[in-house]
């Protein structure tokens, strides 16, 4: 969330960053978003915390689904890749379904419940790029494939859904996957212009005080992408325009943080493959922190804010760290290739192995 991508090439960090470190730093400012967002969202009471909030995430998740897309390009249904999707995504979507919810268990009144089915809380992307990857081989036979994305997002927004607020989220926020399966070199080029840098942060700052001031007066559901028109109360016709809007919105400030992200290796361009870890880990420490009430030893104020912006970006970045990895690798990269049957290609070359040693026999008599 990106989330397949920052799984595989965490086993091998050093030739990620050789390959391309801008996606590194890419997928590194974008956890630090997520871990900020979701720090915003348990002080409301604070001021511009919602209006933030909002900001945030109105981007950071199309951002990711953008990336994850970008590296599916290649992604077919051949064993290699199926077997990548289930050790890197489907299983650790099972094990941290269980993780996530034993923890809120812990620490809370609530009773535990596994659940795979109604993804608990962040699991919701996991499920979701279950969904896209293998919808993957669909979008590259289709001719407009991003226009089909559109209509799709806009057209099951007039629909009630099984496991709502995941299936929702994982047509409505399609167009940002498909994008990025269309994303080529020269529209990243086209970002890197001078000009295109200095109207990228114009908008970001034009966001920033649009959200502070337009937040109050609109449901934030509009950024959460998991309800039907109906669910949110809206009409169909409000539902569509709201919908088109948003997605605009979420496009511009995508195409405004792509443009601003160093192109060139950075500090925190090695913590970039691992922000998977920061994903969960950032999970794990918020829903503890929930059960205790930390968040109450927030003052108020905009010293509250500077806290929650300050200590949540460091501790996104200390997740994205080998420590971290150390710490949490066998749930986020858990060892199932014991599940897995020998592939085919190594069949035939242990075959091709034998036959040419029996050739190599020295025949008797």
């Amino acid at each position: 969330m990106t989330a397949v991508q920052a799984t595989e090439e965490s086993t091998h960090p050093r030739k990620a960053r050789r390959r391309n470190p801008y996606f590194d730093n890419a997928k590194f400012l974008a956890i630090i978003l997520v871990v900020i967002g979701h720090a915003l969202s348990r002080r409301y009471d604070l001021p511009l915390s919602k209006g933030l909030y909002a900001f945030v995430y109105a981007f950071h998740m199309p951002v990711f689904i953008l990336i994850t897309g970008y590296f599916a390009q290649r992604f077919t249904q051949a064993d290699g890749k199926v077997r990548k999707l289930i050790s890197g995504v489907i299983a650790p979507y099972l094990i941290f379904e269980a993780l996530l919810s034993a923890t809120n268990w812990l620490v809370t009144d609530e009773d535990f419940g596994f659940t795979p089915l109604e993804p608990y809380w962040i699991n919701w992307f996991m499920a979701a790029l279950i969904v896209w990857r293998l919808s993957t081989p669909v979008w590259q036979q289709l001719r407009w494939p991003l226009l089909f994305a559109i209509l799709l997002s806009l057209g099951v927004g007039l629909v009630d859904l099984p496991i709502e607020k995941t299936m929702h989220r994982a047509f409505g926020m399609m167009p940002f996957f498909v994008a990025g399966l269309l994303l080529r070199e020269e529209h990243l080029r086209w970002l890197r212009q001078r000009w295109v840098k200095i109207a990228a942060a114009a908008v970001m700052v034009c966001a920033v005080v649009g959200a502070i001031i337009v937040v109050p007066h609109v449901s934030m559901e509009w950024v959460f992408w998991r309800k039907s028109y109906d669910g949110m109360g809206q009409t169909a016709l409000l539902g569509l325009v709201g919908r088109a809007g948003m997605m605009a919105v979420a496009f511009a400030l995508v195409a405004a943080f792509l443009a601003l992200v160093p192109t060139r290796e950075t500090w925190f361009t090695r913590l970039g493959p691992l922000t998977m870890y920061a994903y969960f880990g950032h999970a794990l420490i918020y829903i503890v922190g929930d059960g205790l009430n930390w968040w109450d030893a927030i003052p108020g104020g905009y010293l509250g804010i500077a806290i929650i912006l300050t200590v949540s970006a460091l501790l996104g970045a200390a997740l994205c760290t080998t420590a971290c990895r150390f710490v949490l690798r066998p749930f986020v990269e858990p060892p199932v290739e014991w599940a897995f049957k020998e592939p085919p290609e190594k069949r035939r070359e242990q075959q091709e192995e034998a036959a040419a040693a029996r050739a190599s026999e020295p025949r008797s008599g």
